[in-house]
């Protein structure tokens, strides 16, 4: 007679499938394992080994599905003994959770060039190439202006508070009204109060202004809260309907320049809840279908207008107290619902429930959840605005577990046959939760972050 195949624990024959998902495991296995092997091979190829840059969200997601198969293939839950399903539940929401947060650890830092307005400028080279490839030889005057940021604070999502000095270095016989630098993004653009004036032996006159604004910015939240973000002081001359100057970095008041160094801003500012990352010059052309009057022949034959000049200063969230704040909250709340799925027992072929609790019980809990959740994520859009910030993923997370909660106990007690769910006591619902839970947040971590890499 041939070997029965039996479950150790319970002395029962196996089902026939078993021998068969046996080898698909093994299938799975090979197949997972050679996408992550051409997941690597394609990332250090088109980036030499450099960081995470694009293509390291494929090595994630194949690395993590090889890890799975290969928990299939060691541990064989589908041999249906107890506690191999119950380990290889444990080992598969551990690879998912570790994968979520090994990714938190490989966001890049050196984020200058995407987060700043336009093209880079690092030196007087790199400024004068652009002007002359970018900007064409129009003649125009260059007077190079510089930043100093003494105190920054964000006002709301999408606003700072910067204050500091800006200062312009003016040729011999510059004219008066033409003197200054406009904040355009500022509430109230000219409102700078000149504090020094300094002539130079050569005839140059250095002038410097103090000014205390409030900043409209652009910033997006997607990543939040380990979001990085640009402010952005975009600087005009006081005279943008003269088109004869341009301004430049003035980078003879700076030790040569280095994004990393975050110059031009006091040693000493705090950022609350941040820190400061990079600083950086940069030009960007903005076509604005306007001379602003400043041009006696027609628009479509007047000479385009200067580039943007812009001071770019790179903050980094410090993100330890809102993830960990959200975080515990929101994961007790799983618990709880994972307690959930263990209402119901099998008792004499017969599902009934415990510790009093009933079908209608059960969905009134998930909607009570559903309103925590709610109401907690509301409180993230305060940081955020109307952004869809990364930690919000974790509370969509939650509310496909509970919709699948509430609908496996509606299920379990209805007169529709269900022999999946009553098997064991509900075990497949209690062995899936973790990992469906996790593999939802690891999935939403790679869509969010992998973008840029």
């Amino acid at each position: 007679m041939g070997r029965v195949d039996r479950n150790t624990a319970t002395k029962q024959p196996l089902p026939s499938w078993t021998r068969t998902a046996r080898i698909v495991e093994w299938v799975i296995l090979a197949v997972a394992v050679a996408a992550f092997v051409v997941a690597l091979v394609v990332y250090f190829r088109h980036n030499e080994g450099e960081g995470p840059l694009q293509g390291w969200a494929w090595v994630a997601a194949t690395g993590a599905l090889a890890l799975l198969a290969l928990i299939l293939v060691t541990v064989r839950p589908l041999s249906l003994v107890r506690w191999r399903m119950v380990l290889s539940s444990v080992l598969a929401s551990l690879v998912l959770a570790g994968g979520t947060v090994f990714t938190w650890t490989l966001i890049s830092k050196n984020d200058a060039e995407v987060l700043s307005a336009g093209t880079l400028v690092n030196s007087p080279r790199e400024a004068a190439e652009f002007l002359r490839h970018e900007d064409g030889d129009n003649g125009r005057q260059q007077i190079p202006v510089g930043v100093f940021v003494q105190q920054l604070s964000f006002d709301g999502p999408s606003a700072v508070k910067v204050s500091g000095y800006v200062w312009q270095r003016l040729p011999k016989g510059f004219p008066e009204s033409m003197q200054g630098v406009v904040l355009p993004d500022a509430e109230d653009s000219y409102a700078s109060k000149e504090v020094y004036r300094d002539v130079h032996r050569d005839g140059t006159t250095t002038v410097g202004w103090y000014f205390n604004a409030r900043l409209a910015q652009g910033f997006d939240y997607e990543r939040y809260p380990f979001d990085r973000q640009s402010v952005q002081l975009r600087l005009w001359s006081s005279d943008r309907a003269d088109d004869s100057m341009t301004l430049v970095p003035d980078f003879r008041s700076y030790p040569p320049w280095d994004v990393q160094k975050v110059y031009g801003v006091d040693p000493g500012v705090v950022f609350p809840g941040w820190q400061p990352t990079f600083t950086s010059w940069s030009y960007q052309h903005v076509d604005y279908h306007t001379t602003l009057g400043g041009n006696t022949r027609p628009y479509a034959h007047s000479p385009p207008v200067p580039p943007d000049l812009y001071f770019n200063l790179g903050v980094a969230r410090e993100w330890q107290a809102p993830l960990l704040s959200s975080l515990t909250r929101w994961l007790i709340v799983a618990f709880i619902i994972f307690l959930a799925l263990f209402v119901y027992s099998k008792d004499k072929g017969e599902l009934r429930p415990n510790l009093g609790f009933s079908t209608w019980a059960v969905i009134t809990f998930s909607v009570s959840m559903l309103l925590v959740i709610v109401v907690d994520q509301t409180s993230v859009r305060q940081y955020t605005g109307t952004a869809m910030a990364y930690v919000e993923w974790f509370a969509l997370a939650l509310y496909v577990v509970i919709m699948m909660v509430a609908l496996n106990a509606v299920l379990l007690t209805s007169r529709v046959k269900a022999p999946g769910l009553e098997w064991q006591d509900n075990r497949i619902a209690k062995l899936a939760y973790w990992p469906l839970l996790f593999a939802m947040v690891f999935a939403a971590t790679l869509y969010v972050f992998s973008p840029r890499w």
